[in-house]
């Protein structure tokens, strides 16, 4: 994870301005290798007296001695994925000091958040329930493939539009009425996230 913030403020007057920016670039490598050497698995089937009574008789460590197997299972990845994933904000914040006891906090927050797609631009797939499915004589419901040529779905390999309308207004206050000799204080905050 790469990430780049900073931020700058200055008071003119009565406002206390903040003016900021946020940059990530987000790497992550998923390897599900589980079971390389091989995933194997005995039960007191292969040495039941017969299946009906599997329950009753047979034990998975005589399986094992005797080699009996009631599964075995290899995973391989034929590529790690490489998931690569981008983000940036900026913002703007007026903190108002009306009077002595009552303080207003405006802000604006626009964030881009770029859908993630593969680092070595390999295919990727999804399932997409509205497609026909060809193997299944047309009922609904297929894998598709990121790219364009035959077989593929011409959308990019990240499946997604990046939304480029994330706008966050923020509003907040701070009162603390004098005729409460300012022991009490009221605060309120509005904010879409």
């Amino acid at each position: 994870i790469y990430t780049a913030t900073d931020s700058l403020g200055f008071i003119r007057g009565k406002h206390t301005i903040t003016v900021g920016g946020e940059g990530t670039l987000t790497k992550q490598s998923i390897n599900t290798n589980g079971a390389v050497s091989g995933d194997f698995s005995f039960g007191r089937e292969q040495t039941a007296a017969t299946q009906a009574t599997a329950l009753n008789s047979g034990n998975g460590f005589a399986s094992f001695l005797l080699g009996e197997m009631g599964l075995a299972q290899d995973y391989n990845e034929l590529i790690i994925p490489r998931g690569v994933t981008d983000y940036g904000a900026v913002y703007i914040q007026d903190a108002y000091k009306a009077s002595k006891t009552l303080f207003f906090s405006l802000g604006l927050r626009w964030d881009v958040y770029v859908p993630s797609r593969d680092a070595n631009n390999n295919d990727s797939s999804n399932f997409d329930a509205t497609v026909p499915n060809p193997g299944a004589g047309g009922i609904l419901g297929s894998m598709i493939f990121s790219g364009t040529g035959p077989g593929r779905s011409g959308v990019s390999s990240r499946f997604a539009d990046t939304w480029y309308k994330d706008v966050a207004p923020r509003f907040g206050f701070t009162w603390s009425p004098e005729a409460l000799q300012q022991k009490t204080v009221f605060r309120g905050f509005y904010g879409i996230q």
